[in-house]
């Protein structure tokens, strides 16, 4: 039905959508969900349905895809700004160039970026990505400027990414001391670990009943290893009469009969 729009672009039809747009929107949705999808399921898929709402699309499919929610909350209200900013290129000065940007209509507030093109590193006044973390709007105005898709690992700080756990989960299996873990939070994150695992494994018959077994087989062992090792240590403590500590001084004198 697209050859239709050709006919139908002189006539106002009052922002209805076209049939082709809405199979576009159904074609969209089938990447999520299907017949067999429950209403629970659709609620937990919608709400993890990406919808792009800047003009900056790559930018911003990127940041929703490494930042956590929080965090790619604020980097879109960067990229939002980034699209009313002019972008003017200095003078250049050997490998780092310098930019200046400024809003639209209001030219009072300028700042300038800096870009050493052999490091890949931006440099802005605004300082926020050295003080927050997080890429500036006259970044991403400069990124915008030179066609860039996406955003460099540069100005990508791990501890706001959805992966930042992974490094610190890593460092707890390399320790084998007791005392240097609690208990409860090797617990903590075992559970993390095995959730994702029953996530993914719940929603196949086949992969179900083989991590079932498999789980079972690891409980078993796991067990058997724990009750030979308690075998192994005292279980029981002899508990006795003190130690007779003679007493300081001189004895005691017993009276004669």
């Amino acid at each position: 039905m697209k050859w239709g729009s050709a006919y139908l672009r002189e006539h106002f039809f009052g922002r209805i959508r076209t049939t082709s747009q809405c199979e576009g929107i159904h074609s969209l949705l089938k990447n999520y969900v299907d017949s067999k999808t429950s209403l629970l399921e659709f609620m937990h898929k919608f709400s993890e349905f990406s919808v792009l709402t800047t003009c900056l699309e790559s930018f911003e499919k990127q940041a929703a895809e490494l930042y956590t929610r929080n965090i790619f909350k604020l980097v879109k209200d960067e990229i939002e700004a980034a699209a009313a900013l002019n972008v003017t290129e200095c003078p250049n000065n050997g490998d780092i160039i310098e930019y200046n940007t400024s809003e639209y209509f209001n030219q009072q507030w300028q700042f300038k970026v800096s870009y050493n093109k052999d490091k890949d590193l931006f440099a802005c006044e605004c300082r926020l990505f050295e003080t927050r973390g997080l890429p500036c709007s006259h970044i991403f105005g400069i990124l915008k400027h030179h066609n860039a898709k996406c955003v460099p690992t540069s100005l990508i700080l791990k501890r706001w990414t959805r992966d930042a756990k992974t490094d610190f989960i890593c460092s707890i299996g390399e320790q084998d001391s007791a005392d240097d873990i609690v208990p409860t939070l090797r617990c903590g994150v075992m559970a993390s670990i095995c959730w994702k695992l029953c996530d993914i494994s719940s929603k196949n018959s086949a992969d179900y009943r083989e991590i079932s077994s498999e789980l079972l087989k690891l409980i078993s062992k796991v067990q058997n290893k724990s009750d030979a090792q308690a075998r192994l240590s005292p279980t029981s403590v002899l508990i006795g009469d003190p130690a007779v500590v003679k007493s300081k001084g001189a004895p005691r004198k017993v009276p004669k009969g």
